[in-house]
């Protein structure tokens, strides 16, 4: 896989909090605003990008104001929350847990085949959200990574 492939979906996740038109022209970042631009060219679709230097303000913007589905997107974040969770040693990344019904996302899921009760490790979990993109897992992850613990 050549790094433009994994460059891309990279720098599409990057997004911030306010409009792109707000900022100054000449906080731009040239080079990177040049560099972006070169590696989106020969992709062959729609491309929204938005790269911010917190530190310096400075910022590259590829048609950053376009609305796009964030589809699968989202259990990114989820996931870094379920690790920042385990890592604090609030989620234990091999516990069992158990299904219930009211966690189904209607749909064709894996994990929505489960019968309440049946148990499943939460690794089992986070594997189906990543890897089969799995909704049912996806809404219980963000509901463990949401929950605050004692």
């Amino acid at each position: 896989m050549n790094s433009r492939m994994i460059l891309l979906p990279l720098a599409a996740l990057i997004t911030a909090s306010f409009s792109p038109g707000e900022q100054q022209a000449d906080m731009v970042d040239a080079q990177l605003q040049a560099a972006l631009e070169q590696l989106i060219e020969p992709f062959e679709g729609e491309v929204s990008i938005y790269v911010r230097q917190l530190g310096t303000g400075r910022y590259a913007a590829i048609d950053a104001d376009e609305l796009f589905p964030t589809a699968s997107m989202i259990k990114v974040p989820i996931l870094a929350a379920l690790f920042d969770k385990i890592a604090a040693g609030n989620l234990d990344y091999h516990a069992n847990l158990e299904y219930h019904d009211s966690l189904l996302y209607p749909g064709v899921d894996i994990l929505g085949s489960f019968k309440s009760g049946e148990k499943i490790s939460l690794r089992k979990v986070i594997m189906l959200m990543i890897t089969t993109s799995d909704n049912t897992a996806s809404l219980w992850c963000q509901t463990l990574g949401h929950q605050i613990f004692d």
